[in-house]
């Protein structure tokens, strides 16, 4: 049974960031930037993410860096659009535009294992609380939600 050190979990989101000066758009959320620092710092890291079919080249973002990564199909991904009101950034206005399909037991491997289950969520329902509560019974849970 492969065994991690860190489970990351949460949806990857097509960010686009509109400032005084650009839009950009990006590949971003939980799930992406911390299970790659995790990763990075040579820890057993492995990401799940939930997006749309159509989406899946995104994953790509993962590839890159090394760090593993499984996905299931959702009928959306999760798209957040940031406007930056000032050039510092510090200002902004977040608009989930859409969302992917919140998680449930049958998105976990069941022949895998970790350490530590890190929930990075991104917008609310991503967890509902039976999952939650499911996966306290898997072992630790790490909870960051934005």
């Amino acid at each position: 049974m492969p065994s991690y050190e860190v489970m990351v979990l949460g949806h990857v989101s097509k960010d686009i960031n509109i400032t005084p000066e650009d839009t950009e758009h990006s590949i971003g959320g939980a799930v992406v930037y911390s299970s790659i620092a995790i990763y990075r710092q040579g820890a057993r890291v492995l990401a799940l993410t939930k997006l749309h079919p159509d989406d899946f080249p995104a994953l790509e973002i993962f590839g890159r860096f090394g760090t593993p990564v499984l996905h299931r199909p959702s009928s959306r991904t999760t798209s957040i659009r940031n406007t930056y009101l000032t050039a510092d950034r510090e200002q902004r206005r977040c608009e989930a535009l859409s969302m992917a399909a919140p998680f449930d037991e049958t998105d976990l491997p069941d022949d895998t294992e970790a350490s530590i289950y890190y929930l990075g969520g991104l917008i609310r329902g991503e967890f509902p609380e039976a999952f939650i509560e499911a996966m306290s019974k898997r072992g630790p849970l790490a909870v960051d939600v934005q």
